[in-house]
């Protein structure tokens, strides 16, 4: 578990010093004609092109590029229980490999509906009731996958949710819902303040749109008594293992 909150720690320095030395070129390039500093002039103008031409980029091109491939990776998911099937969201994080709620992927069955395949069975490789979150395997692949990172969300910070929900004439209908991390923590997640989630969002991938990468899953709704203020639970996923983070990352997956 110690290498993924390294990577984690890795990137967040990694963008703390990239803001702490755009600053720094920018009083470097304000002070250079007051004090003479004429020979830094360029190399801090340099600096500041490069950082800011950099996260332009990011912002502009890579990370709604990944948007839409979530948007992509995103599928509907059913359990069966008993006799009935119970509507959920999938995303598939790596060749094959998916996680939704666990609440979705249940003992007698799991599927995932790929729309130009129908839909195809999934096995559980990893299941927590208690997290509520499940990674599941199907043979036949989507072409595309997102990656996932193992941060927790801070509290202020925005994300969205990409889901599927059918409408009245029962066609399925994707949509992104925003939302903002809430201060406090719970023992089965992350509250966070927006719409209430419709019907099938379970499991609904959590996506950072600063960089770019899915931070955990939709795994509850709520909703205060007067119905005024409602959210969702988010469960991160930094909360799984590290064997199933392996999982997630492509690698082969430890039964559990």
């Amino acid at each position: 578990m110690h290498i993924f909150r390294l990577r984690a720690r890795v990137s967040d320095t990694w963008d703390a010093i990239a803001s702490v030395v755009l600053v720094v070129a920018g009083i470097l390039a304000g002070l250079t004609p007051l004090v003479g500093w004429n020979e830094w002039a360029s190399w801090a103008a340099l600096l500041i092109t490069v950082l800011s031409g950099a996260r332009i980029l990011r912002a502009e091109l890579v990370v709604p590029a990944r948007k839409k491939t979530l948007d992509r990776a995103t599928r509907l998911c059913y359990g069966l229980e008993g006799e009935a099937w119970r509507g959920g969201t999938a995303v598939q994080v790596s060749a094959g490999v998916w996680i939704t709620a666990a609440t979705v992927a249940t003992e007698q069955g799991t599927e995932v509906r790929l729309f130009d395949r129908g839909n195809v069975p999934a096995r559980t490789a990893y299941s927590s009731q208690e997290a509520n979150i499940a990674i599941l395997h199907t043979p036949s692949v989507w072409s595309p996958h997102v990656k996932a990172t193992w941060r927790e969300p801070e509290a202020g910070e925005a994300v969205v949710a990409v889901g599927w929900t059918l409408t009245q004439a029962l066609t399925p209908r994707q949509l992104t819902l925003e939302y903002v991390v809430e201060e406090i923590r719970l023992p089965l997640g992350i509250p966070l303040a927006g719409p209430l989630p419709p019907p099938g969002f379970i499991g609904a991938p959590v996506f950072d749109p600063r960089r770019g990468r899915v931070i955990g899953l939709l795994t509850d709704g709520a909703a205060s008594e007067d119905e005024r203020l409602t959210g969702a639970l988010l469960t991160p996923l930094s909360s799984l293992p590290a064997h199933a983070r392996r999982a997630c990352s492509g690698s082969e997956p430890v039964e559990q």
